[in-house]
């Protein structure tokens, strides 16, 4: 099926009907995460997710080695584009956070995400990328 994008007729095949990428994991398991900095003392979390039923919500510490966990709720969404379906896009804002607050969990869960082979983007003051699975 191909539709009219210009008026010079390109022609432009349609979309699938779903473009995520495949994993091993449950249709719970997050596909994409996705950390920034969303004012000046919260931090956005977002994620996306095949699965309708997981909670949008985050549990967090902000002092090392304190492990009574405060919970952050959020909201979820979807959209559709011709005929394209995206997954359920979780979003959570945390906050308000102090200058050093996570230290201790950001320290944590690179070295949880490292060892589970995870590709991670961290945006902020430290930009780093690594890929353990060929994308070609």
């Amino acid at each position: 099926m191909e539709f009219h994008a210009s008026t010079d007729f390109e022609l432009v095949p349609l979309p699938p009907r779903v473009f995520f990428t495949p994993h091993n994991g449950s249709a719970s398991d997050p596909q994409q995460v996705h950390i920034s900095i969303a004012g000046i003392d919260h931090i956005r979390i977002t994620w996306l997710t095949d699965d309708k039923t997981v909670p949008s919500a985050v549990e967090y510490s902000t002092e090392p080695g304190n492990y009574i966990f405060k919970v952050a709720g959020g909201d979820k969404s979807s959209y559709q584009f011709l005929t394209y379906t995206s997954g359920f896009i979780h979003h959570v804002r945390i906050g308000p956070l102090r200058q050093g607050d996570g230290e201790g969990m950001r320290a944590a869960m690179e070295e949880l995400l490292y060892k589970a082979r995870v590709d991670v983007v961290f945006a902020g003051h430290i930009h780093a990328y690594e890929r353990f699975v060929r994308l070609c």
